[in-house]
């Protein structure tokens, strides 16, 4: 990515400012998947890493009238819709959908992801593992219905290489099991570039995905 689209990224806080449109006001059905900017201490390292401003996600569920968005967000959890979009930055998100997806595989996706209820947030993005990071909860759940959405990237294909992202692994390596018994980052950061993740941008960019709505201005997200 440039260093134009690097300086839009970092740059663009007041004229991402929006009031957008009306939550209320939109159609979205279960297993819709929603992104936003979150205001979460590593949101700008995933920012930067990723060149997008995509830095949260949830999968949507309508329950009698009512929506809600199951995240890992801390524990995984149910949040109200609305609630969700007020704590992105801005008042932008963004909500895709699984074109053609029957009432039955709605249902079977949210029961999926369900599952997960209650499981911790895992902070060092790995796989295969208790803890459950935002992006890894929707592709599992999409998983389970035969759908693998997003692309699998190494954080080596990432731009990690920075000071911000550098400051958040700082703060964990040391949890990392590729890095027990290293005495310190460096040795191990080998390690951690070749694990593999899937990002929130890496799900949003799914070409089978259909945007049902998106308010980020025109090529900033």
């Amino acid at each position: 990515m440039g260093a134009t689209r690097r300086q839009l990224l970092i740059g663009t806080a007041a004229g991402l400012a929006t009031s957008g449109a009306r939550a209320e006001a939109l159609d979205v059905r279960t297993g819709d998947l929603i992104f936003h900017t979150s205001r979460s201490g590593q949101s700008a390292a995933i920012m930067w890493a990723t060149k997008s401003l995509l830095s949260h996600c949830g999968m949507v569920r309508v329950y009698r009238g009512a929506r809600y968005v199951i995240e890992a967000r801390g524990p995984v959890q149910v949040t109200p819709f609305d609630t969700f979009v007020r704590r992105g930055r801005w008042g932008r998100y963004l909500v895709q959908r699984v074109p053609d997806l029957d009432d039955e595989a709605r249902r079977r996706v949210w029961k999926a992801a369900k599952a997960y209820l209650g499981r911790p947030y895992d902070g060092l993005f790995l796989f295969g593992n208790r803890a459950i990071y935002c992006s890894e909860l929707l592709w599992l759940a999409y998983r389970h219905i035969g759908l693998e959405l997003g692309t699998i990237e190494t954080a080596g294909a990432l731009d990690v290489d920075n000071v911000i992202v550098d400051q958040v692994l700082q703060k964990r390596w040391r949890r990392h099991p590729s890095c027990r018994g290293l005495a310190h980052l460096e040795a191990c950061k080998a390690r951690l570039l070749a694990q593999p993740m899937i990002t929130p941008e890496a799900l949003a960019d799914d070409e089978r995905l259909a945007t049902v709505f998106d308010n980020y201005p025109l090529g900033l997200r």
